[in-house]
C-alpha cells in the first residue's frame, strides 16, 4: 500500500509540474502575442507619421519644428510603402504572425521595418491622443495607444477608404479596441462634443484640421465604424429592424413574389456601406432586407466616393451592362454638360438592354456643400424613359429632416436612409405594390 501511495504521490507531483509548465507555456505565448500586437500598432502609429509628415511637405504646408523629421523624402515614402503592405496583408497572415505561429512571414519584416526607421516624436498626433487617453481613462496602454492609432490614421480624409478600412478590419479581428467606447469614453452626441473640445485643445499644434467640431466628426466616424465592424450596429442589423417596421413589413410579400432579377447600383456614398455617418446606407441595407427573403433576386455595387455622371460612365458602365443587370439605379452627381451627356449615354444603353433605370428626384441634400443639379434628370426624362423616384418631398416632410444633415456638411445620418429605402423598396416592388 505504501508504494500504492507513493506511485500516487509521484504521479500527481507529475502532474502539477506538468500543468504547472503548461500555465507557463500558456502564459508566456500570451505574452509574446500582447508584445507583437503592441509592436504592430507601434508599427501602424510609425507609419502614419511618416504619411503625414510627407503629405504636408508635399502640400508646402508650415510644418512645426518638433512635428518635423530630418528623414528624406524617399525615406518616408518607403515607410509609407511598407505600412500600406503592411495593411494589405491577408487577416490570416496577420494572426499567424501575431500569434507566433508563423514568426518569419512578411507581417513581421513589415514591423520591424517600420519600428526601425520610426520618425515619430513626443508631440505627433498619435502620442498626444495617446497620453490624453492615458490621463482619462483606466485602460491598459495597449488598448490606449491601438485607438490613438486610428484616430491618428483617420487625420487624412483621402486614407478614409483604404488604409484606415483595412486597420479597422484589422484590429477588430486581432480583438484591439477601435472605438471610443472601448475605453469607457462616452459616445453620446454631448459626450463626442466634449471629447472634440478637449483634444482639440490637445492637437491645437498639430498641423492638420483640428478644431472642435472636426474632432466630434473624428469620434462619430470612429463610434459608427467600429461598431460597424464589431457587428453591433451594421447594415445587418438595420435590416433586421427595418423590416419589421409598418412601412417595410407591409412590403414583404412583394418582395417574397418578386421575379428572379439581377439589381445594379452605381453610385457614391450615399449608397455605400462604407459610408461614415450612418451604421450604414439605404442601398445595402435594402439589399439585405431583400435578400433574407427572396435569395433569387441578385444585388451588385460599382461605387466610388464623390462619384459624378462622367466618372461613372468611365469607372464602371461597362462593367455593369456586362453583367446584364434588369434594374439600374443610379445615384451620381450631374454638375456639368459632359455629365448629362454621360447619363444620356448610359441611360441608353442600359434601356437598349431591356433593363429598367432608375434615379432618385433628389439625393444631396439642400444646405450640402456638394453641388448637384437634380434638374438635369427632370430635363432628360422628357427625352428618355427612365423612372424617376420621388424622395424629395418625403425627405422634407419628415419631423427629422433639420438633423438630417451629418457633421461635416455633405453626408446624411440614418433617418434620411432609412426614407430612401423605404421609397426605393417601393419601387423595386412596383407593380406588385401599389
Amino acid at each position: 500500500m505504501k508504494k500504492v501511495g507513493v506511485l500516487l504521490t509521484g504521479l500527481a507531483l507529475i502532474v502539477v509540474v506538468v500543468i504547472g509548465i503548461m500555465r507557463f507555456g500558456a502564459s508566456r505565448v500570451r505574452m509574446e502575442t500582447l508584445q507583437r500586437k503592441a509592436q504592430l500598432v507601434e508599427a501602424v502609429m510609425s507609419g502614419t507619421h511618416a504619411h503625414q509628415v510627407l503629405l504636408l511637405r508635399q502640400r508646402g504646408v508650415s510644418i512645426p519644428p518638433a512635428f518635423e523629421t530630418d528623414a528624406s523624402e524617399a525615406e518616408l515614402r518607403a515607410m509609407v510603402a511598407q505600412q500600406e503592405l503592411l495593411l494589405s496583408q491577408p487577416i490570416s497572415a496577420l494572426t499567424s504572425w501575431i500569434t507566433g505561429t508563423e514568426k518569419e512571414g512578411e507581417p513581421g519584416k513589415q514591423v520591424a521595418a517600420l519600428l526601425a526607421a520610426d520618425v515619430r516624436t513626443p508631440v505627433s498626433p498619435g502620442n498626444l491622443l495617446a497620453d490624453w487617453f492615458t490621463a482619462n481613462t483606466s485602460v491598459d496602454a495597449l488598448s490606449v495607444r491601438s485607438v490613438a492609432s486610428v484616430m491618428q490614421t483617420m487625420l487624412d480624409v483621402e486614407r478614409d477608404a483604404d488604409e484606415v478600412q483595412s486597420l479597422y478590419g484589422l484590429y477588430v479581428a486581432l480583438g484591439l479596441p477601435v472605438h471610443l467606447a472601448q475605453l469607457g469614453l462616452d459616445e453620446s452626441e454631448p459626450g463626442l462634443q466634449n471629447f472634440g473640445k478637449a483634444v482639440s485643445a490637445v492637437w491645437k499644434d498639430v498641423p492638420f484640421d483640428t478644431d472642435a467640431a472636426t474632432v466630434t466628426m473624428l469620434g462619430t466616424k470612429m463610434k459608427n465604424w467600429g461598431q460597424r465592424y464589431r457587428g453591433i450596429r451594421d447594415m445587418h442589423v438595420l435590416a433586421r429592424e427595418w423590416i419589421v417596421a409598418p412601412e417595410f413589413a407591409a412590403m414583404v410579400p412583394a418582395i417574397q413574389k418578386m421575379q428572379p432579377r439581377r439589381i445594379a447600383v452605381i453610385g457614391h456614398s450615399y449608397s455605400m456601406d462604407m459610408h461614415w455617418a450612418s451604421a450604414s446606407a439605404f442601398a445595402p441595407v435594402v439589399s439585405e432586407m431583400v435578400k433574407m427573403h427572396n435569395p433569387d433576386v441578385e444585388f451588385c455595387f460599382w461605387q466610388k466616393g464623390g462619384m459624378s455622371a462622367s466618372g461613372a460612365r468611365k469607372l464602371f458602365y461597362d462593367s455593369a451592362i456586362e453583367w446584364k443587370p434588369d434594374v439600374v439605379l443610379f445615384v451620381i452627381l450631374t454638375r456639368s454638360d459632359a455629365d448629362t451627356a454621360a447619363c444620356r449615354e448610359m441611360i441608353q444603353g442600359f434601356t437598349k438592354q431591356g433593363a429598367e433605370v432608375q434615379f432618385f428626384d433628389r439625393v444631396i441634400l439642400p444646405g450640402s456643400y456638394v453641388s448637384d443639379r437634380p434638374e438635369t434628370l427632370t430635363a432628360l426624362q422628357k427625352e428618355l424613359a427612365f423612372t424617376l423616384i420621388p424622395a424629395a418631398e418625403m425627405v422634407d416632410a419628415s419631423p427629422l429632416r433639420a438633423k438630417m444633415m451629418a457633421l461635416d456638411g455633405a453626408h446624411a445620418i440614418e433617418p434620411f436612409h432609412r426614407i430612401m429605402a423605404e421609397r426605393w423598396l417601393r419601387y423595386l416592388t412596383k407593380p406588385i405594390v401599389q
